[in-house]
């Protein structure tokens, strides 16, 4: 019994080339690959303030707040962004950071 592979593979299609799945059976593989590394490493993702605001009154315990507010203070007077004296004046005492 004979088989017509041209029948499985549609080898008419572009001669000499294989048959067309031959031809697109890897761009299935390609494509989810593709759409991988896209995703893992190209995409960026637009986060707002109200957005991590929620994530943190949601996520984080009132103690890891007070010391999330103690080092973004921190970090804002090293950085030269806020007044070491409008926070002494708020009555936050800021140490010298390390």
């Amino acid at each position: 019994m004979c088989v017509d592979t041209s029948l499985q593979d549609f080898g008419h299609s572009i001669p000499g080339h294989g048959g067309m799945t031959d031809r697109m059976d890897c761009q299935f593989l390609m494509g989810l690959f593709s759409y991988m590394y896209y995703q893992s490493f190209i995409k960026t993702y637009n986060v707002s303030v109200g957005a991590i605001l929620a994530n943190i009154v949601n996520n984080l315990s009132p103690d890891d707040q007070r010391e999330l507010l103690d080092r973004l203070q921190r970090y804002l007077v090293g950085q030269g962004r806020l007044d070491p004296g409008f926070l002494e004046k708020c009555g936050v005492a800021i140490e010298a950071a390390a």
